[in-house]
């Protein structure tokens, strides 16, 4: 088939039912079928594969509105990399040149989008954004069970995992790559400003990476991780799944809102993970981290704010130790305020204890056996013990950020935390004039702008403010089409909004998409009346 007009016509085929209406999201199977795509293009009229304009059009929009969202200067997220994270160049190099340098060059002639096919370009040869060419978008990728998130200071993302999802690709067998990644779907969350905090090609961090701390995770902390690949084996299955349906997000384009609950058969801890995307920060907060029933005792149970390539020294203020800094090992902080590396902020938005601070040089040989590669590697986290018990945490990310400006930071933080419990994660930003609010049941929370919201179905919610007008933006993270009703203890009007004088409510109905966009966000504007 593969030397005969049916492969071209299976080729156009697949790419015109996968591409029209839908975006590609996973690193290394996506730059194979851009480049392959690509090339047709290039070097072949349209009509020698009869490529519609739509099939063009609509991979052009794969491209920009969700591939490049996850690279910043040359440096690929590492989760959506799959199998191939622990290959040494895909995350800092090949992912990047194959799968954005190449394509964009090759889709600059088309002439769809050109300039922000431009600005890709500049943006890859310039190893990250400018003024004039950063991104500005947060993008929910609903099927995918993750958020990305880019500024012109930072890009941030999270993988997480659902009953409709597995987690990233691990082989096992007869070949063997990412053995150790058992953990990369669990709330995995990158942060990255210059692109060079996973290590470089050759001598990437994850031939030095510690499998049981992943950043954003929450894990039951063994040195060696549970090794269980993917290729078929029934038996195998249930180390890949989660079965929580609740794992999702709302995304207006600019700002987001993500969420999970985490509940993987083989793990012995169950929790509640939401992250609140802004300009500046992002915020993480977990609840309900709880050993299973029946389950007596545990390793201890970690989450890890971050693990990345140690740039400069590490510092924190803590209650009890005061101001500690720190080149190399590992430091207790038993009441800490904040930790601070590489420009950076980790800020505790609620009384934390038992959390570490370490720098320390990794060695390895590489993945090919020739010769021993070594990094300096900063990671931090919050112990919560063994077998733990309806615990939590709350910590802002502030990158780009000095020591010096930190406290000051802290004392004027436009973001509040105004709950977190069970049923419901709410965040407010008070310059943003946003509320993100994450419903795990239906219930209600009482805004710092003075009312009340409530929801009806277990959904995430984000209202943005602005003068008179409300958008208020809405995704139900089971992935069914549900009619949601929000209540508002306000008068707005607008399109789904019926006001009560009696009780002084209005009601705000959503009809949630179903189907292939199960998941996706709505918005809508209504005014202030």
């Amino acid at each position: 088939m593969a030397g005969s007009n049916l492969a071209n016509r299976g080729f156009l085929t697949l790419v015109q039912t996968y591409l029209e209406g839908e975006a590609q999201f996973n690193a290394r199977y996506a730059d194979v079928m851009e480049m392959i795509y690509h090339e047709l293009i290039d070097k072949e009229p349209y009509d020698a594969y009869e490529f519609s304009e739509i099939s063009v059009r609509e991979f052009t929009k794969a491209f920009l509105d969700c591939h490049v969202l996850f690279l910043r200067g040359r440096t690929f997220e590492p989760s959506v990399c799959g199998r191939s994270i622990t290959g040494n160049a895909r995350v800092t190099y090949w992912t990047a040149f194959n799968s954005v340098h190449r394509v964009a060059t090759m889709l600059l002639p088309v002439g769809h989008r050109v300039s922000e096919i431009q600005d890709v370009l500049d943006r890859y040869h310039n190893k990250g954004p400018s003024s004039k060419n950063a991104l500005i978008k947060n993008r929910s990728l609903f099927a995918s069970d993750m958020m990305a998130h880019q500024r012109l200071a930072f890009m941030a993302s999270v993988r997480m995992h659902s009953s409709r999802t597995t987690r990233p690709e691990t082989w096992i067998g007869r070949r063997t790559m990412n053995e150790n990644g058992y953990y990369l779907g669990d709330g995995m969350t990158t942060i990255m400003k210059d692109g060079d905090e996973l290590g470089i090609r050759g001598n990437e961090l994850f031939q030095h990476y510690d499998w049981a701390k992943i950043p954003g995770a929450t894990i039951e902390y063994a040195k060696q991780v549970p090794r269980a690949g993917m290729e078929y084996d029934p038996t195998n299955f249930p180390h890949h799944i989660s079965k929580a349906d609740f794992v999702g997000s709302t995304s207006d384009g600019v700002y987001g809102v993500a969420a999970m609950i985490y509940d993987r058969p083989t793990v012995n801890i169950t929790l509640k993970k939401s992250w609140f995307f802004f300009d500046d920060e992002l915020i993480c907060l977990g609840s309900n981290i709880e050993t299973r029933e029946g389950i007596n005792d545990t390793q201890p149970v970690l989450t890890t704010l971050n693990q990345i390539i140690q740039d400069g020294a590490i510092t924190a203020y803590d209650e009890t130790k005061g101001l500690v800094e720190i080149q190399n090992g590992e430091v207790y902080l038993p009441n800490p305020t904040w930790v601070h590396h590489d420009n950076t902020g980790y800020i505790f938005l609620s009384n934390v204890t038992n959390v570490y601070m370490q720098g320390e040089n990794r060695s390895n040989t590489d993945i090919d056996g020739n010769k021993v590669i070594s990094n300096q590697v900063f990671s931090t986290w919050i112990d919560h013990g063994r077998a733990p018990q309806n615990l939590q945490y709350a910590y802002s990310v502030r990158p780009n950020i000095t020591v010096g400006e930190i406290d000051a930071y802290i004392n004027s933080s436009p973001v509040r935390r105004v709950q977190q419990n069970s049923n419901i994660h709410a965040v407010f930003h008070t310059k943003l004039n946003i509320t993100g609010l994450v419903f795990f049941t239906p219930g209600n929370v009482s805004t710092p702008n003075g009312y009340v919201v409530s929801a009806d179905n277990p959904s995430i919610v984000m209202i943005r403010e602005s003068k008179n007008n409300m958008f208020i933006t809405c995704s139900n993270p089971e992935n069914k089409g549900i009619v949601l009703k929000i209540k508002l203890s306000k008068n707005v009007r607008g399109p789904g909004a019926r006001f009560f004088v009696e009780s002084g409510m209005t009601d705000v109905t959503f009809n949630l998409p179903s189907g292939r966009l199960a998941g996706s966000s709505i918005t809508k504007l209504l005014k202030w009346q």
